[in-house]
């Protein structure tokens, strides 16, 4: 039997150079918990998968089955068998073993997708409940353990018996993990600073795929995806905000540079996240701001936010436009996200809509 290590989401072993793990109790859950959420994006929800025969089937021809129960026709070059049996399998959904695998999965993402780039839409609402009759679904797993020979299939359900065993465990022990898409986690830091009311979850513009004979189609993939996009509740106006994890630092002499600022692509994808939210806007009169953040180390009075600069691009269609630049202070913001914290509305609006 093959013998599987824990993967990450690129499905390479977790103690891969970047990431960050170990086989101490401490990182058990969240190793299974990833390995859990990787199997499900490969496989999908665990189901039973009944095997039976069909005549003329598609599939592999079962032939002791067919000689034994089918005439055949003879003739001088052979025989011929005008119906044959053909195996055939389908998935079945095993309600009780479906609700546990949903019911753990939802803990997982919860808990770790959202510092992974996970791209996870299903709905994981389970008819099971973690932590209320743990023992009885833990004695399901065990006897499906037992039913069960595909390799894929017994690891799952060993990881599942692992995490129900571990979630439990030790509420009091500390919840460290290490994660290699940082940005991800400073993006929902970022994002923590505006206030919940004033998300704007209105979807974008997404391009149209055409051919020649007038077919046309929309592709998931491409569709536009700020970090976070903030409606003002004080004054009319909309804040689009890329969220950089790296620093910038602007040289003053002999001539104006900005170190480390963002590529062409991201300013064009900026820009181009304007134009999608004024189109998605059209007949409101609202002012729309545009801003890359960066972290910086420095401290800045009370205000967590200071104006750098800002990017123009002197092509007709994003002329008169701009994308401030302006940094935010790390431990703030930390500390902001930690403490449950947001600024307040007000000093929102007057810092985007009022820059140096």
């Amino acid at each position: 039997m093959e013998k599987h290590g824990p993967v990450t989401e690129r499905g390479v072993p977790s103690d891969e150079p970047g990431f960050t793990a170990d086989r101490s109790p401490l990182f058990d859950e969240l190793t299974v918990g990833r390995d859990l959420i990787t199997d499900y994006l490969a496989n999908g929800l665990l189901n039973h998968e009944l095997r039976f025969n069909e005549l003329n089937g598609p599939g592999r021809i079962d032939w002791e089955t067919t000689v034994q129960r089918e005439y055949a026709l003879v003739s001088t070059s052979g025989a011929f068998y005008p119906v044959t049996h053909t195996a055939a399998r389908r998935s079945i959904d095993s309600l009780k073993l479906t609700e546990i695998h949903k019911a753990v999965l939802n803990v997982c993402v919860e808990r770790y997708g959202w510092a992974s780039d996970y791209e996870i839409t299903a709905d994981f609402e389970s008819t099971v409940e973690l932590g209320t009759y743990d023992d009885e679904l833990l004695q399901t797993l065990r006897q499906e353990l037992n039913q069960t020979y595909v390799d894929s299939r017994l690891r799952t359900i060993r990881n599942l018996i692992s995490f129900i065993e571990q979630v439990n465990a030790d509420e009091s022990r500390p919840n460290v993990f290490g994660t290699r898409f940082f940005h991800v986690v400073w993006e929902r830091v970022c994002a923590a600073l505006l206030p919940a009311g004033g998300a704007w979850k209105r979807e974008l513009l997404k391009p149209l795929w055409h051919d020649y004979a007038a077919h046309t189609y929309t592709d998931k993939a491409t569709r536009l995806i700020p970090d976070s996009i903030y409606r003002c509740q004080s004054e009319p106006a909309i804040i689009i905000i890329d969220a950089k994890y790296y620093n910038v630092k602007a040289q003053a002499a002999p001539k104006l540079r900005y170190k480390g600022a963002p590529g062409i692509g991201d300013v064009l994808k900026q820009f181009i996240y304007e134009d999608a939210v004024a189109k998605a806007m059209e007949g409101e009169e609202i002012e729309i701001r545009n801003c890359f953040l960066f972290p910086t180390d420095k401290e800045s009075g009370g205000f967590p936010l200071t104006h750098l600069g800002f990017i123009s691009y002197d092509l007709q269609a994003f002329k008169d436009k701009r994308i401030m630049m302006a940094t935010v202070s790390a431990n703030k913001a930390f500390a902001n996200y930690v403490n449950g914290g947001s600024l307040r509305d007000a000093e929102i609006a007057a810092f985007f809509l009022n820059p140096v």
